[in-house]
Order: structure tokens, then C-alpha cells, then sequence
């Protein structure tokens, strides 16, 4: 009966967003993974210098390590494995535990979303350059990478020297007239990291204090139990294909609430769309984004833009459905409309 109603439900969504897809050329394929090396100054209480290096095995896995000046190990960074999510501070090894699968944090994808960064005021463009002996684009944006994009001012903004595969090769962050932090690289790999990239830090760990993060990989072909209408499609475009689908738990250690979402993660290759269930109920409404896009049976929802790529939110019953991923926009809004509820 399940499989019936997938079958019957699938067909009614293809034939009411037929344009939205067929309208659209594939979105581009990503490197599959890179090791950029960057020297990085930082003046804020005094000049501190170290070494940054950014590993990714696209689409889940990264590493994010930063050398102090005149030390041979690591203090500050985070590492993303198939296992979990580990953050260095100090030294001192944090874990998260198990996280629902997505597009790491130091992946920056700001190449997909350019011209809507840009259509919004988001980004300008500022010339060209050439850094590790790679032409490379300059952006102006408002905020530094890591922060919530704002457009820039006077007051503070950053240039950022893009390159044609989407690496950021400089970073150049400006506050109340002060050159704050500088990052260049200074070599560039474009081979995929090998897996020892992305192990655990060795040493002791110390559990997050602020929670924990568990996974349970579920089954594919059948929608979770949840006792709600589930939303997929058994149709992804563009060759995108469901490849794994978790339910994550985070107890949060302080308050003791708990945090369920389920996580579907339709691949290609080094590209990647999440499509997140999250009661309505513990996430509350989405908050407000950079504007609001229409998609299919979803509705209505915030629409935003951020360094690992476009993300939309939509009330649906019972849940907050959150779409994101490494396409653009258009394509994520158009993948967004394949979407349709299954189930009770």
C-alpha cells in the first residue's frame, strides 16, 4: 500500500512541476575534493600568524586545522568524518558525537550562489587577481567567513578572491578601517583527500556540554514510521539519487530538551541536497530569511543564503522542512517543488 501511494503521489507532483525541472540545465558538478594551505594574520590583541589548513572530500567530509606560529600541532579547527564531528579548541578535543549528514562548514559554496548574492547586494565584484598561481575573482561581501552573510559597509567588509573551481584563495577582513584578519593560500591541491584526512584528533575527549549528537540509519525504500506525512520524491532530477536517510537525536546536556530531525540526503557524486523533518512543535517557525521563495506543495518559506550554500524553510502540519545543499537557488527551489507528503 505504501509503495502505491509513493507511486501515485510521485506521479501527481512530476506532472505539476514538469517546468520547474525540465526548465533547468543540470546544475554544474563540483570538484569531488581539495587541500588548500593558507597563511593567515590575525591582528586583534596583538599579531598572531599560523597556518590554516582546509581538507575536503566532498560531500560530507572535511578537516579545518590551524598551526600557531613556531608550534608543530594543531590548537584550533574541527574535523567532520563519516563518524562524527570533532572540534579542537585549545587543544582541548571536543566531540559532538554522530551528526546528521551535510555540507561541512569549511566547504564554502559561495560560488552557487553569486548571482543571487549579488541580486540581492549581498556581493560586487571588485576585480581580478591571481593567488597560489590561480586567477581567481574578488568579491566584496559584508562579513568575514563563518559569519552570517550581510552586505558590506563602510564600517566592515570582506574580499574574497574566488577561483574558478569556487575555492577561496584570499580572505581579507575589514573592520572600523583595520585589515582584522588576512588569509592567503599558499598552495592549492585539487586531489581528494585520502580517509586518514578526516580521523578523530588523537588525544582525550571531552563530550560537547552543550550536547551530543546520535544517528540511526534508517531504511530507504519506505518512508519512517513518524505517525506524520513524510516528504520526498521518488524522482530527484538531474541525476541526484536518495543515498542515505538518518534520524539524528541531540540531547541537549543543560536544559535535558531533545532535538529530533530526520535527514534524507540525495547525491551526486561531490553535490548533495538535504532535505530535513523537524517538529514543528521543539523547532518552532522558521525565522525570518533573506526573502521568501514559493516551491510546489511545500508552500511558502525563508529562503537562506550562508558560506555552505542556499537553505529553505517551509512550514508543513506538523513539521519545519528544511531543503539545502550545494546547487543554486533556482535549482533548489525547482528540487524543493519535486517534493510531496507520504503517508498518514
Amino acid at each position: 500500500m505504501i509503495a502505491l501511494v509513493i507511486v501515485v503521489v510521485a506521479l501527481a507532483v512530476a506532472v505539476t512541476n514538469r517546468s520547474s525541472t525540465k526548465t533547468l540545465s543540470p546544475p554544474p558538478v563540483s570538484i569531488p575534493g581539495y587541500t588548500v594551505v593558507y597563511a593567515v594574520t590575525t591582528n586583534a590583541q596583538g599579531v598572531q600568524r599560523s597556518t590554516r589548513t582546509v581538507s575536503v572530500r566532498r560531500p560530507f567530509e572535511s578537516s579545518d586545522l590551524s598551526v600557531p606560529e613556531n608550534a608543530v600541532a594543531p590548537d584550533q579547527g574541527f574535523v567532520t568524518s563519516v563518524d562524527g564531528l570533532f572540534a579542537l579548541q585549545g587543544g582541548k578535543i571536543i566531540t559532538f558525537g554522530s551528526q546528521a549528514p551535510g555540507v561541512p562548514s569549511s566547504d564554502y559554496r559561495l560560488s552557487v550562489e553569486l548571482n543571487d548574492m549579488t541580486r540581492l547586494g549581498l556581493a560586487e565584484v571588485r576585480g581580478q587577481s591571481s593567488v597560489a598561481g590561480r586567477s581567481c575573482r574578488v568579491y566584496r561581501v559584508g562579513s568575514p567567513l563563518g559569519d552570517p552573510l550581510k552586505k558590506a559597509s563602510d564600517q566592515e567588509y570582506t574580499d574574497l578572491c574566488l577561483d574558478a573551481d569556487g575555492l577561496v584563495l584570499s580572505e581579507k577582513w575589514m573592520l572600523s578601517g583595520q585589515l582584522l584578519r588576512d588569509s592567503e593560500a599558499t598552495s592549492v591541491s585539487l586531489a581528494v583527500p585520502p580517509t586518514a584526512s578526516f580521523a578523530a584528533p588523537a588525544g582525550p575527549q571531552t563530550p560537547n556540554p552543550s550536547g551530543v549528537g546520535q544517528t540511526t540509519s534508517l531504511p530507504l525504500n519506505a518512508p519512517p514510521s513518524t505517525g506524520n506525512p513524510y516528504w520526498l520524491t521518488t524522482s530527484p532530477p538531474w541525476g541526484f539519487s536518495l543515498a542515505n536517510r538518518v534520524r539524528a537525536v541531540t540531547v541537549n546536556a543543560l536544559s535535558g530538551a531533545t532535538d529530533l530531525a530526520f535527514v534524507d540526503s540525495y547525491v551526486r557524486g561531490s553535490d548533495v541536497v538535504l532535505v530535513q523533518h523537524r517538529e514543528r512543535s521543539v523547532a518552532g517557525p522558521p525565522a525570518s530569511g533573506m526573502e521568501r521563495i514559493t516551491a510546489g506543495r511545500l508552500g511558502t518559506g525563508e529562503l537562506t543564503l550562508s558560506d555552505e550554500g542556499p537553505r529553505a524553510s517551509f512550514v508543513a502540519g506538523p513539521w519545519v522542512i528544511t531543503v539545502e545543499g550545494s546547487v543554486d537557488v533556482a535549482h533548489l527551489r525547482a528540487f524543493a517543488s519535486q517534493l510531496a507528503p507520504v503517508g498518514p
